[in-house]
């Protein structure tokens, strides 16, 4: 069993080190064989968890910017 809040802390420590007005997915963020090692349904369960927290404000310094064009969910992080 994934633990999401884990995974949302480890996104937070990741996003700190981009540089400002850097645009990044999920996958950006997991690189390789961590995001490949969850499931599809994992995936969207963590991507919904994430922009949930995102859109409350809980993801420090980082904003939703739209989807790609292959539909995935595209964040910024300012600041």
């Amino acid at each position: 069993m994934i633990d999401y809040e884990a995974l949302l802390n480890e996104a937070r420590q990741k996003i700190a080190a981009l540089n400002t007005n850097t645009q990044f997915s999920l996958k950006d963020l997991f690189l390789g064989v961590q995001w490949e090692s969850f499931s599809g349904g994992e995936r969207r369960e963590f991507g919904r968890r994430f922009k949930y927290a995102v859109n409350k404000g809980e993801i420090p310094n980082t904003r939703w910017s739209g989807k790609a064009q292959n539909g995935t969910n595209m964040y910024t992080k300012h600041i």
